[in-house]
């Protein structure tokens, strides 16, 4: 599944989390915790039958969060893109309000046993 950016959407701040299949079951435990910690309402689902093909929506009053398993067919690690959105017909809150959240997430992911962590923010 590819990253569910909402059509002419782009992420104020995404990033590629590269997870051994067996750091699976902490990734979700990190975005959970994540989730919970920071105040958001969750969806979290599997994206699709396929082993590890997990979907997650999260949203608040001022941002939304959406990830998903970006892995290539055949790959041997796992994938997810993970992206901050403005909400719908919202302006894009500004960096100073998101770098908590970032930061926070950073920080959680980093506990994920081999997890690589990489900005993939699009240029504006």
């Amino acid at each position: 599944m590819k990253s569910p950016s909402p059509l002419g959407i782009a992420p104020v701040r995404s990033f590629d989390v590269r997870i051994d299949t067996s750091a699976y079951e902490p990734f979700i435990a990190q975005m959970r915790k994540f989730g919970e910690t920071f105040g958001f309402t969750m969806l979290i689902k599997p994206g699709s039958p396929r082993p590890y093909d997990m979907f997650f929506q999260m949203w608040r009053h001022d941002v939304k969060l959406l990830a998903s398993n970006d892995s290539d067919t055949g790959a041997t690690d796992l994938k997810f893109g993970v992206g901050f959105y403005p909400k719908r017909g919202e302006p894009a809150p500004p960096p100073e309000s998101i770098a908590p959240l970032v930061e926070g997430l950073l920080r959680l992911l980093a506990e994920v046993p081999g997890a690589s962590i990489s900005d993939a923010t699009p240029s504006r």
